[in-house]
């Protein structure tokens, strides 16, 4: 399955991918903190498939590290992935980053 590996560099931008393919987003986070990176709103057509977080090799407690999501692209057009580095308690309105692209996905 072909991926479109995407970083902060991509934020705000339009990025191409064929439908079945997955759509890998790759952020600082740093868990001990509380915030995480999390989709914004749910979208059939750019569903979750997974999210993970890995620690650099050298870090200490607390250390930060990077949030790994996964989205299959389901449909065709285009779609506003969003996502937004929160407190899950908090809700949006706590948000301190954002992050978003739109992808034009198109036929597989």
């Amino acid at each position: 399955m072909a991926e479109t590996l995407l970083t902060r560099q991509h934020d705000g931008q339009t990025i191409a991918a064929a439908v079945g393919s997955v759509v890998v987003v790759t952020l600082d986070e740093s868990p001990t903190t509380g915030y995480a990176w999390a989709p914004l709103a749910a979208d059939e057509a750019l569903a979750l498939v997974g999210s993970d977080f890995a620690l650099p090799a050298q870090a200490g407690v607390g250390g930060g590290g990077q949030r790994t999501l996964r989205f299959e692209v389901r449909q065709r057009g285009k779609h506003l992935l969003q996502l937004v580095l929160v407190r899950p308690w908090e809700g949006e309105a706590g948000a301190v980053d954002r992050f978003s692209v739109t992808v034009q996905a198109t036929p597989g």
